[in-house]
């Protein structure tokens, strides 16, 4: 008998990925970019989890403090992932990666 594993949620793993960039001693040194795919099925289904990071998404591009850029590209569905969209991160040395995990983890601790 095995259990289901709860996957990861999309803000709890781009939480996990700036604490990886914010250990980097490349950040600033050149153009340093994450990016997280959400299927089009994700998005017609409109789950909890989707919502909070898409929202959460327009957060850091709507707030200069956080000094993240943030793009979305919307790829079709003859690309090799297939329809959704892909939300890129831009990291630079001035990134304010101790404001954004507490952010994420304020929004975590609301969930």
């Amino acid at each position: 008998m095995s259990e289901r594993v709860k996957a990861q949620s999309l803000l709890k793993s781009f939480m996990d990925w700036v604490i990886v960039f914010k250990s980097r001693k490349t950040v600033g040194r050149m153009k340093t970019e994450h990016s997280i795919f959400i299927p089009a099925q994700l998005i017609r289904d409109q789950s909890q989890d989707t919502k909070d990071f898409i929202l959460f998404a327009k957060l850091l591009r709507k707030n200069p403090d956080f000094n993240c850029e943030v793009t979305a590209e919307e790829k079709p569905a003859k690309s090799l992932s297939g329809a959704g969209i892909e939300f890129i991160f831009e990291f630079s040395e001035d990134t304010d990666f101790d404001g954004i995990i507490r952010e994420i983890e304020t929004r975590l601790a609301e969930s």
